[in-house]
């Protein structure tokens, strides 16, 4: 049923959650964060911390090899750096199995984008940005049968996107204004009350549902503006038109309130957090409450919950999750367990499923174990796990397999060196020259001075060579040269060399010429 709604209205669970989230910062700061950072201390799950910076800004990196039952060697190698303060990320990857070896590199930023590739040897190819339109254009030619100006559109539309990459993009200022406006149409309570029989203060924040779907409007139409360019179209429809009017159904069939409740003690110290969405069907007349709640215990090392509770016509469900912490064998433990309950109309007994997922670490001599358990299933596995202050390294290791996952915050990205289109592209369209590009009726260069030469070179690099009447895919190609042939080089003209061979005098691509 929580699946079911989340499919009917996941746009307003989204913004809701949203909402409770930022109350409960408010609420919690700063010490639930520093209850969190005290609670996973000395933990394995301080690599989470050290993950996200170094997702931000430094460098993960992932590894693992196998060897098969068919004594093949299988590996996978990935490095992801990240600067997301100046936007500059870089991907290093390879992949190596029966089927496949890939290996590639690609780093982007707001000034290049290059990849590398052994397809085209050691080398970074890339563009720069400020200079695209022009390198494009130079390599295109100015011909009217190729609509130039629609593509560097694109460019210029992409490129302004990335530049436009900073905190600002979101508009932070109307969104905090959005905020504003959700609070001055919200009912705001507090009281005091009793929470696990202590004595806790309660504030509880009500908003009318179509209250919340105006606001919600306002917000997916400011977010499509965003995207309102003909190289986003996808994004721009699924917002301007799936979500709008997913939202218009979700006015028409339902009315209620949403009620943010926010229990802390005396001290100010969270306790619990709860979003009740209070809606009925207007269709059927029918109440379809659900409420997403978080216990967070007595102090940062009590057990934390998370839960949810949904009502429908068809029945009753309730899921509950539950953090623990505990000393196991000089080993620190954190056991996250899972049960479901479901009672249908239909039923007469509830279903009940439960779970547990662990992980057990011991800080001194790095051994880790992570352990899973449902109702008739157990198993573990072990590693090693070792974390500094800025860095991590997990691995696990077995006769036949090694899986390492490591990060580093700090780590910055790696400056390259790359050969930019206005260098690299005649090349790359030679690489095509042995496929027919007849349909293809415009240049890709502006020709340059001859150079009159008296060699002997020989075809190497592809099995056919076209043999062309002009310099340039745009001539027509009336034979072919295959690999081996020797033919006489009578000049040269930028990419292209004029030879004369048995099959007569034409033009060839010059990379697949060696001179002898």
């Amino acid at each position: 049923m929580f699946l079911k709604f989340i499919k009917n209205a996941r746009s307003i669970v989204a913004v809701f959650c949203f909402l409770a989230v930022t109350s409960l910062s408010v609420a919690a700061a700063p010490s639930l964060f520093e209850e969190l950072e005290e609670r996973t201390g000395g933990s394995a799950l301080e690599v989470l911390s050290i993950l996200a910076e170094s997702l931000e800004y430094g460098v993960t990196s992932v590894e693992f090899n196998e060897t098969d039952f068919r004594g093949d060697q299988n590996r996978l190698l990935l490095n992801f750096y990240a600067n997301a303060y100046e936007f500059d990320y870089g991907l290093e990857f390879e992949l190596l199995d029966r089927w496949d070896d890939i290996n590639f590199a690609a780093f982007l930023n707001t000034e290049r984008f290059a990849v590398r590739t052994p397809s085209f040897g050691e080398s970074f190819f890339g563009v720069r940005f400020d200079t695209l339109t022009d390198d494009l254009q130079a390599l295109l030619g100015d011909e009217d049968s190729f609509d130039i100006d629609e593509v560097l559109g694109y460019l210029d539309s992409f490129i302004s996107y990335l530049n436009a990459f900073d905190p600002n993009v979101l508009n932070i200022g109307d969104f905090a204004d959005l905020l504003l406006q959700a609070a001055l149409m919200a009912d705001i309570t507090n009281e005091e009350t009793t929470l696990n029989s202590a004595p806790a203060n309660l504030q509880q924040i009500s908003i009318d549902l179509h209250d919340v779907l105006d606001l919600l409007t306002i917000v997916v139409e400011r977010v499509a503006d965003i995207y309102d360019d003909p190289m986003f179209d996808d994004i721009f429809n699924y917002l301007s038109e799936d979500w709008l009017r997913e939202i218009e159904w979700m006015r028409e069939d339902y009315v209620g309130t949403i009620v943010i409740s926010i229990y802390t003690n005396n001290d100010g110290r969270l306790l619990r957090a709860a979003v009740a969405f209070d809606f009925i069907d207007t269709f059927r007349g029918e109440a379809e409450p659900v409420m997403l709640f978080i216990d967070f215990g007595t102090s940062a090392m009590d057990t934390w919950t998370f839960g949810f509770e949904s009502t429908d016509r068809w029945g009753e469900e309730a899921v509950t999750i539950t953090w623990e912490i505990s000393e196991y064998q000089n080993s620190r433990q954190d056991i996250f367990s899972f049960t479901s309950t479901t009672m249908n109309s239909w039923r007469e007994e509830p279903w009940v499923d439960t779970g547990s997922l662990g992980v057990r670490w011991n800080n001194s001599t790095g051994e880790l174990t992570l352990f899973m358990e449902d109702n008739d299933f157990y198993d573990e596995v072990s590693g090693i796990l070792e974390i500094n202050r800025r860095s991590f390294t997990l691995s696990f290791a077995e006769y036949d397999f090694k899986f390492v996952i490591s990060a580093t915050v700090g780590t910055p990205v790696p400056s390259i060196e790359f050969i930019n289109i206005d260098e690299w592209g005649p090349m790359l369209l030679g690489l095509f020259e042995p496929i027919d590009f007849e349909l293809i009726d415009f240049e890709f260069y502006t020709e340059p001075p001859s150079t009159i030469t008296a060699n002997t070179a020989v075809v190497v690099g592809a099995q056919y060579v076209y043999l062309r009447r002009g310099p340039g895919v745009s001539h027509t190609a009336f034979n072919h040269l295959t690999i081996g042939d020797v033919v006489i080089v009578l000049e040269t003209q930028g990419n292209w060399t004029r030879v004369e061979s048995d099959r007569g005098i034409g033009w060839v691509f010059s990379r697949y010429l060696e001179t002898v």
